[in-house]
């Protein structure tokens, strides 16, 4: 192969490395999103909850079910 051709090659697979990494975050930013919208169907559920200890109490155990559930916290021994 000549020079240019390995210029070429070693560029190519440069450009596809970085595409990998933009679109491997693009599926973390998903994941986020999905989280997000999960724990404000969550935050919703306990809006019609009258007393705002109850709606407290909800929101946290939702927050801490959450965060437990996707190894965020240590889970109760």
């Amino acid at each position: 192969m000549s020079s240019t051709e390995d210029f070429i090659e070693k560029e190519t697979r440069a450009v596809a490395k970085l595409r990998e990494d933009v679109f491997e975050f693009q599926g973390f930013e998903r994941e986020f999103l999905h989280f997000q919208e999960q724990m404000l169907r969550d935050y919703e559920k306990s809006s019609s909850l009258k007393h705002p200890v109850n709606k407290g109490d909800a929101r946290e155990d939702y927050l801490k079910q959450f965060l437990s559930n996707n190894g965020l916290i240590a889970k109760k021994l």
